[in-house]
């Protein structure tokens, strides 16, 4: 079975919600299973679309359950597990953790569900994204489809939702992710911190702090996925924990194991860096 494992960098204008972009496409007789892949558990939301005929098994919290043709992940816990017979493509999106907030009004009940099937969620964005995706035959017009969508209900919502504060307060947690201590944002934000608190659980259903906690595992993880062979005291140094003790404690609340664990029983087969080859399915 050839495999092929294909990362797409979220549009510019859509990178405020979208972490990133992934594909996996397998050439072979349909009797032929792949290697386990997973959905990395950074806390995030993965919303998965598998429109080949072929159906399989996924694993969660080891339970079997039938990939439908839209489902949404919660990557938080033990990794979503699962592996693709031949033939199959799969697309899949990562999502920022502050972007459920936008595309359905029952986000904190989406986190807490590990695994939902979202044709039958009855969120007019999700039946939009499956029905143009449904008539799209490459991965490219599939893409274009998927983020003429999001713009549609992610762009113009933005501005009428969110206080401004609000939306820096992520801004700056995202880009300062490696920095320890965010005691002083809500004076930098001339907002006061019960203010930023109460925005944080109103919006997403967490603190700041814990917002920044998935960021933060979320750099450091992709981080170890390029460099697989660095030392664990120098990630936790360079992405803000206090000593590797720290990092490993935060690497097993996201994952359920720890980093040497999780990285043996979890490998991709390939990485191709761009997707400009038009693979056709359906």
């Amino acid at each position: 079975m050839n495999i092929r494992n294909e990362t797409i960098a979220p549009p510019k204008d859509l990178a405020a919600f979208i972490d990133g972009i992934w594909i996996t496409a397998t050439d072979g007789p349909m009797d032929e299973i792949s290697p386990v892949h997973c959905c990395l558990p950074n806390g995030s939301w993965e919303i998965v679309f598998h429109l080949t005929p072929q159906r399989f098994c996924i694993l969660i919290d080891d339970k079997q359950v039938w990939m439908p043709e839209l489902a949404g992940f919660a990557t938080n816990g033990n990794p979503v597990y699962w592996q693709a017979k031949g033939g199959t493509l799969i697309f899949g999106l990562v999502l920022l953790p502050e972007t459920m907030e936008l595309l359905t009004k029952h986000p904190t009940l989406l986190r807490e569900n590990r695994y939902e099937d979202l044709r039958t969620y009855n969120q007019p964005v999700f039946e939009t994204l499956l029905t143009r995706a449904k008539h799209a035959r490459t991965t490219e017009k599939l893409a274009e489809a998927v983020f003429a969508t999001l713009r549609e209900h992610l762009l113009q919502p933005e501005a009428e939702t969110r206080p401004p504060y609000f939306t820096e307060a992520l801004r700056l947690i995202r880009h300062h992710s490696s920095t320890r201590n965010f005691e002083d944002l809500s004076d930098q934000l001339f907002v006061s911190k019960r203010q930023l608190q109460r925005a944080f659980q109103d919006k997403l259903g967490f603190s700041p702090k814990t917002y920044h906690r998935m960021v933060r595992f979320r750099d450091a993880i992709h981080y170890l996925q390029q460099n697989p062979d660095s030392r664990m005291i120098d990630v936790a140094y360079d992405f803000g924990y206090a000593d590797q003790s720290h990092f490993i404690r935060e690497f097993k609340d996201f994952t359920g194991q720890n980093p040497r664990t999780f990285f043996s029983s979890w490998k991709p087969m390939s990485t191709v860096e761009s997707a400009h080859r038009a693979l056709a399915f359906g």
